[in-house]
């Protein structure tokens, strides 16, 4: 073969058990560290073997297969005699071919392309029979230099006799030989021998203290979650970790709840106007003049009655007077959760894909809460996060730009007032951009496994088609929250007092108000006079628009917000918590967030604690009115839960 290419025509022209036979074969070897091999290849390229002259061809052909297959392990000189096919007579006339040896002639090489294995009983594959192609005549012998085996023998010392069985495959002549003995047994020994010594010495070393400074023989202090980290080769004295560390904040080793209805589930029929239906099958109101009108709000959201479950507040004590405050559902969407068993109590199209309007809040100071390190931290807010609240008629704490204002005042004010500055100021304090933070809160919908329905596009709630999730979603959320000992406090929260910032005033304001400058207050000189003057500047630009920087300013010239939040800080309200905290419902609800977009209506989710000390979690969406939500909790509790 004088190329790679005759090569390969060579090995498609062999039949399928030719290929299988050549291609265990070649499994089976490697040319590394074979110094028979190194010789027999060297006698090759001098182009003479034992007196024979070789055919550039045929050494051309063995470099090729060398550099297409590099990992021969053992390659034996097959070349020591040689056997030639002798014709004769048969009975019938006919000639028949057997191999005899040819006294006195060196051996023809053996090309390493033309070794076939034949046989496949044993263990360990071994090259069985070798043949030498050369137009018809077929060279074969024995690779020992003396086996006996099944129906055949071969003595070497007897040169002029053969005796064994001929196969005749496609004219070409094979001679089957016995294969040589396995090395099981003795490789098996040798590795119960190691095995031996490498146990008494890791016994030894284990049991003084030689391995009392490796990490992984220590005990264990972390929580089930943390990740078993594989041994290297190198041994450390440092314990690795692959996990990112975790901050004081962060929601861990929380149950994953997972609301899924039962037999016993109670099933409101949809509302007529519900996003389960198409716009074009809502119903249609006609006058008495058989002309279409506007529906009226009984009609927009009927009230269904909530009958009393066994156990519940209003199977025992109801208030018959007042059902529409204490039994009355008027929400399109609701879905109450006993968290004891995930089981859902009741629902209503709680699995339709709607926006969560400003409970979206809920995960946004979730996701905060595993980026928070420390609430005392400060925050300079942007014009970015005042804008974005104003230009989007969401509520607001009511900082301007250039206020200084804590990690804490961030948080609660998201969540206590739904204020859409503080959400934005959180989202750029935790990720330096709200477009970042957003990527992290969409992480953690898929952490809590709602991610095929949940997804999110702003941290405060606004209206956006991309922005969704379901009740059932909303229920999950605000479950994990709450097991959040920082977010319980701040889901629980009446009113809230943010920190005041004496900073944003002038030095000639601070005097007049009786307040110590900022440089006074750190024993430092004021080298920020500049800055301080030009953050007033802005502080003022939301006002009245007096210039605060004149030396003649008074009290009087200061704009009344900007003093409240210079002296006093901003009081803000969780007015759901303040009002159905008066009302009866049988236990106490101990966290809840609030939300409206017109596209969503009034929705609330809150979470409950019945006075025989089960949890529930409600979330209702799309109803006409605040109280009309709050309405809605009540009577859900009462009604429904035990």
């Amino acid at each position: 073969m004088k190329n790679d290419k005759e090569f390969d025509e060579y090995l498609n022209h062999l039949d399928a058990s030719d290929q299988q036979a050549l291609n265990a074969y070649m499994d089976s070897l490697d040319f590394e560290n074979n110094s028979e091999l190194d010789e027999y290849l060297d006698r090759i390229e001098e182009g003479v073997q034992g007196g024979y002259d070789m055919a550039p061809e045929a050494t051309q052909g063995l470099g090729s297969y060398i550099e297409l297959e590099p990992q021969i392990e053992s390659f034996q000189d097959y070349t020591t005699t040689r056997l030639q096919p002798v014709a004769q007579e048969t009975a019938d006339n006919s000639e028949q071919y057997v191999a005899q040896e040819v006294p006195g002639q060196n051996a023809a090489p053996v090309n390493p392309l033309d070794v076939s294995l034949l046989d496949d009983e044993y263990e360990q594959p071994y090259v069985d029979t070798l043949r030498y192609k050369d137009d018809e005549e077929v060279i074969s012998k024995d690779r020992q230099s003396k086996s006996t085996g099944n129906n055949k023998s071969y003595d070497k010392q007897d040169t002029g006799n053969y005796k064994g069985n001929v196969n005749d495959y496609d004219s070409v002549m094979y001679i089957d030989n016995v294969p040589k003995q396995s090395k099981a047994p003795v490789v098996l020994a040798i590795i119960c021998i190691l095995a031996i010594i490498g146990g008494g010495v890791f016994a030894t070393y284990h049991f003084t203290d030689g391995f009392k400074e490796f990490a992984f023989f220590k005990k264990e202090t972390k929580t089930e979650q943390t990740t078993e980290i594989p041994k290297t080769t190198e041994a450390t004295t440092e314990e690795v970790t692959t996990e990112e560390p975790v901050g004081p904040y962060a929601t861990v080793d929380y149950t994953l709840h997972e609301p899924h209805a039962t037999d016993s589930t109670i099933v409101y029929n949809s509302n007529p106007f519900s996003l389960r239906f198409p716009k074009e099958e809502w119903p249609i109101f006609r006058d008495d003049n058989d002309e279409q009108r506007d529906a009226t709000q009984e009609e927009l959201y009927p009230a269904i009655t909530l009958e009393a479950r066994d156990g519940s507040l209003n199977s025992t004590n109801p208030v018959p007077d007042n059902l529409a405050e204490t039994q009355t559902l008027t929400s399109r969407y609701m879905v109450l959760v006993d968290l004891s068993d995930d089981s859902i109590v009741a629902k209503r199209d709680s699995d339709v894909v709607v926006n969560p309007a400003s409970m979206t809040k809920i995960l946004t100071v979730l996701t905060a809460a595993d980026l928070i390190e420390d609430l005392d931290d400060t925050f300079i807010m942007t014009d970015e996060a005042i804008r974005y609240a104003y230009d989007n008629g969401g509520s607001a704490v009511g900082f301007i730009a250039g206020e200084k204002v804590t990690v804490r005042d961030l948080i609660y004010g998201t969540i206590v007032c739904s204020g859409a500055d503080a959400a934005v100021g959180l989202a750029q304090y935790c990720c330096g951009s709200h477009e970042a933070f957003v990527e992290k809160m969409n992480d953690k919908a898929k952490e809590l496994g709602i991610d095929d329905t949940a997804h999110f596009t702003n941290v405060v709630g606004m209206y956006d088609e991309n922005l969704h999730c379901t009740m059932e979603d909303m229920a999950i959320i605000i479950a994990t929250a709450m097991q959040n000992d920082l977010l319980k406090d701040v889901l629980n929260a009446r009113t809230y007092q943010t920190t005041p910032d004496p900073d944003i005033l002038t030095e000639e304001q601070k005097k007049e108000l009786g307040l110590s400058g900022s440089g006074e207050a750190d024993g430092t000189e004021n080298t920020e006079a500049t800055g301080e003057n030009e953050t007033a500047e802005v502080a003022n630009e939301t006002g009245d628009g007096e210039n605060a920087e004149s030396s003649e300013a008074t009290t009087e010239e200061i704009d009344p917000g900007i003093k409240l939040i210079a002296t006093d800080g901003i009081q803000i309200s969780n007015w759901f918590m303040r009002r159905i905290e008066d009302k009866d419902t049988g236990g106490e609800v101990l966290g809840a967030k609030t939300g409206f977009v017109n596209a969503a209506g009034f929705c609330c989710a809150s979470y409950y604690k019945s006075n025989s000390g089960k949890e529930y979690v409600c979330v209702t969406g799309d109803t006409y009115s605040s109280w009309r939500c709050i309405y809605d909790h009540v009577g859900i509790y009462r009604s429904l839960a035990n």
